[in-house]
């Protein structure tokens, strides 16, 4: 059962730390494994071969995600809670969003509209040179909304429902989910 001083430890640890840059993250490890599948999936032509890998995939990577941090939990003995703290908060992204977003703001407030779309652009995925102050801001706020939701309140949801093993396995999900709709989109535009 997962402590509510644990849950509040993993929050105020990520708000602490967030995600240093050039450390080694668990979603880096699952989009380098989901883009070496996808390069796999590339060599399949039957439509059922192709729908067995799907499943495979969204399946299993999951899977491993959640057995993965289970197994680290039950390594760890007694000092079970001090791993579950840091793979809690390792998988939340309250600290990082809020970083990433800041200069956008911040150059909006400076009236430094090519700053701002600098800015916007290293958080969005569309062509920002044209866009003008609210429409950066709307850029900007959009990225916010969308990645509150992934990044922070549904991993929040798992962890507390069903704690690290949820978590990881979530955000596995959501890492599939983002990778997969850029794989169709990049295909759509071959």
């Amino acid at each position: 059962m997962l402590s509510p001083l644990v849950f509040l430890g993993a929050g105020l640890l990520d708000e602490a730390l967030g995600d240093p840059e050039g450390w080694p993250h668990p979603v880096r490890a699952f989009g380098w494994a989901i883009a070496r599948l996808d390069g796999a999936r590339r060599g399949i032509a039957a439509p059922a071969a192709l729908r067995l890998w799907g499943v495979l995939l969204a399946l299993g990577l999951p899977a491993l995600a959640a057995a993965f941090a289970w197994g680290l939990l039950r390594l760890c003995g007694t000092w079970g809670w001090i791993a579950e703290l840091l793979l809690g908060a390792w998988m939340l992204a309250g600290r990082s969003l809020r970083d990433a977003v800041r200069p956008v703001a911040a150059a909006l407030e400076a009236r430094d509209l090519p700053a701002a779309r600098g800015a916007v652009a290293r958080v969005v995925g569309r062509d920002t040179e044209g866009l003008d102050g609210s429409e950066v801001a709307r850029a900007g706020l959009e990225t916010l909304a969308e990645s509150l939701c992934d990044g922070v309140v549904a991993p929040l949801f798992w962890f507390a429902a069903l704690g690290v093993p949820g978590l990881w396995a979530f955000k596995a999900v959501s890492t599939l989910d983002s990778m997969v709709r850029q794989f169709l989109a990049d295909g759509a535009q071959a």
